[in-house]
């Protein structure tokens, strides 16, 4: 009796699209409740409606027929703010995003946006040139397209006028999972500091590309530094400017394991980095034997549950330091079939 009647849950609802097909992946809300969304949007022609932006943004046009758009509506969604496409000309998708409250030095609030891009200035996806690479910041971690597929990482203001920071994190390969019905790609996390941590799937032996000057300090050892699968999970921890490699790590056993999802959490005065996703990587694996995912002693399973001679994914949740280098907890979840995490939090 003390509360409000409400018959209708449904308080706002809105439509954002072109003619084409349009995926929303990611979504926040700021302390005043604007609502901020990201993913992609297929622009196929010009002749029909195109995915709407708004004048100011930081690109009004789309350059190819993927790009990354970013959103922000009013808190009743009867007004679009602002709405830009970002990218270059090749096939760019947001997969994950976070809301950055104005740092002690900086004011206002900051979007930070990462996702996937083949975006690499040299193939052109579109009907027209030249072909464009996805915009990245001087004085990036790294300004320069590695692999078929790289992350990026971005910062926006929250207007969606300025691209504040850009990098791009990748080597030879891929950093792409394929999952059913989605292309599956990074998540990521923050700290109060401001520091921006991605998790995801790489095929790239030789992750994350390191440019020159850009080296960690002498003496880091990642908890693991050598690719063990065909594709396995990484981490990366970066600057809040986007300047800097700050940790890295793979994750993985000796079959396939994919990073989904990435949470950070603060408790015993410290920050910790939690990933989880799923994996196939059990250790008696037949017709030969396999390194198994990385699980503690004592964790709540330490057993990859495949079903007879299969193997089927089993979720996984890991713990790490902050600075990636030790694997303080990680357990196995799951029962005899397909068992797959695609996201994850922390309490406080």
């Amino acid at each position: 009796r003390e509360r409000p009647l409400v018959i209708d849950p449904i308080i706002a609802s809105t439509y954002i699209g072109s003619s084409d097909a349009d995926y929303g992946r990611a979504v926040v809300v700021d302390p005043q409740g604007y609502v901020y969304v990201a993913g992609h949007t297929g622009n196929s022609s010009s002749s029909f409606p195109t995915y709407a932006t708004t004048p100011g943004s930081y690109q009004p046009e789309a350059l190819c027929a993927r790009e990354v758009v970013v959103s922000k509506f009013d808190p009743t969604l009867h007004t679009l703010e602002a709405s830009t496409f970002i990218g270059g000309t090749g096939f760019d998708t947001a997969t994950a995003m976070a809301l950055e409250i104005g740092m002690e030095h900086e004011e206002g609030n900051h979007i930070v946006v990462a996702g996937l891009t083949t975006s690499d200035g040299v193939n052109d996806g579109c009907s027209t040139p030249p072909a464009l690479k996805f915009p990245t910041m001087a004085g990036a971690f790294d300004e320069e397209h590695n692999g078929s597929t790289d992350v990026f990482v971005l910062r926006l203001n929250d207007d969606l006028s300025s691209l504040e920071a850009s990098t791009l994190v990748g080597r030879s390969h891929m950093e792409h999972a394929f999952e059913p019905n989605t292309d599956r790609g990074p998540d990521l996390a923050m700290d109060t500091a401001g520091n921006i941590y991605v998790a995801g799937t790489t095929y790239s032996f030789d992750f994350p590309h390191i440019p020159s000057g850009k080296e960690l300090p002498g003496g880091y050892v990642p908890f693991q530094a050598a690719k063990n699968g065909d594709d396995d999970a990484f981490v990366v921890k970066l600057s809040n400017n986007l300047e800097q490699l700050l940790g890295w790590t793979y994750l993985g056993g000796g079959n396939e394991d994919r990073g989904t999802a990435v949470a950070a959490g603060f408790f015993d005065d410290e920050w910790h980095i939690f990933v989880s996703g799923h994996t196939e990587s059990a250790e008696d694996w037949q017709p030969s034997p396999y390194e198994q995912f990385p699980i503690t002693a004592g964790a709540f399973d330490e057993t990859h549950n495949s079903r007879g001679g299969a193997v089927l994914e089993d979720g996984f949740v890991s713990r790490f330091n902050s600075d990636l280098t030790i694997l303080e907890a990680s357990t196995f979840i799951g029962g005899d079939r397909e068992d797959h995490l695609w996201d994850m939090a922390v309490d406080q």
